[in-house]
């Protein structure tokens, strides 16, 4: 979810970038090589974890458990393409929208990167027992912001992307509904950390309930504000805040783009999207989500074809 302390991270990049690429290994040399420098800092960290290095980013569900097999069929795992399998790298989350069609946030999809540098895995809570799929197209949002790198404020982090064939099934891939509004029993889940001195993913899908938390109160001096009533608002329209103000329940790092969902009737519709927020399930450091229903236009254009502009 969460990219902290941008200018550290970049720092920490030009570090990682420096060592000769003979210290790693020949097929992983070769790789950084084949991706270049134009991925985003989520793919950047998942290469620089998978290699042995020290992570870019801070980690991130926190109080989440294991999702049962079967569950959620429309979540989808980011991994870095141009590798072979068994090797699955995650680096961001996902929610299959259409047979053909993922959301997922811009943050884990920008900087140029290339459709054939990201696949999805789809039908399963383990990640190395779905089906992987290529990308052939990316659309991020061509208004998205991420801020000044020293005090990165994600606006309309949302992006798509469009899959090579079409993956639903009816049973074990299937696409989330979305809806206009809406905040109640919300579920966050994804394959993000789930301690802040690791930056290692997990392998199995885990969820955890959230509550929802106005945009007013994720706004104030104790959580995202800072006292200054000339400054505008972190926290905007396109925004939503969940979690608890006591923390210890949050989405985390590896968790961007993952699908944040409300019950409705005998079914769950996505809401948000995961994106940013302060470190993970810290106490009145809420998780900060793309409020879908300020972009559901764009996603529903784009999906049905119509003029669907992008970065």
């Amino acid at each position: 979810m969460r990219i902290t302390g941008r200018l550290a991270c970049a720092l920490a990049l030009a570090t990682i970038m420096a060592i000769p690429p003979a210290a790693a290994e020949p097929a992983k040399a070769a790789r950084a090589k084949a991706y270049g420098a134009n991925i985003s800092l989520r793919m950047q960290n998942a290469l620089a974890v998978d290699d042995g290095r020290p992570p870019l980013l801070q980690p991130k569900v926190f109080g989440g458990r294991t999702v049962p097999v079967g569950s959620d069929p429309w979540q989808v795992a980011l991994i870095m393409g141009l590798t072979d399998d068994p090797e699955r790298i995650p680096f961001c989350g996902g929610s299959l929208v259409a047979p053909q069609w993922v959301l997922t946030a811009a943050h884990c999809v920008d900087n140029g990167t290339e459709a054939d540098a990201v696949d999805v895995v789809v039908g399963h809570t383990n990640i190395d027992k779905g089906r992987r799929v290529e990308v052939d197209a990316i659309y991020v949002r061509p208004d998205w912001v991420y801020g000044p790198i020293d005090d990165p404020i994600f606006h309309n982090d949302a992006a798509l992307l469009h899959l090579s064939r079409p993956v639903t099934d009816g049973r074990t891939i299937t696409p989330v509904a979305t809806v206009v509004a809406g905040t109640a029993n919300l579920r966050v889940s994804g394959w993000g950390a789930t301690e802040t001195s690791k930056g290692e993913m997990v392998r199995d899908l885990k969820a955890a309930g959230v509550k929802s938390v106005t945009n007013k109160q994720c706004n104030d001096d104790v959580a995202y504000g800072d006292g200054n009533a000339a400054t505008p608002d972190r926290i905007t329209p396109g925004m939503l805040c969940a979690g608890f103000a006591e923390g210890g329940t949050d989405s985390c790092e590896g968790d961007s783009g993952g699908p944040l969902t409300m019950a409705a009737a005998d079914r769950r519709v996505l809401v948000g999207i995961v994106s940013w927020g302060d470190g993970c399930a810290e106490k009145n450091k809420f998780g900060v989500y793309t409020r879908l229903s300020e972009y559901q236009r764009w996603v529903a254009d784009c999906i049905d074809g119509k003029p669907c502009p992008k970065q």
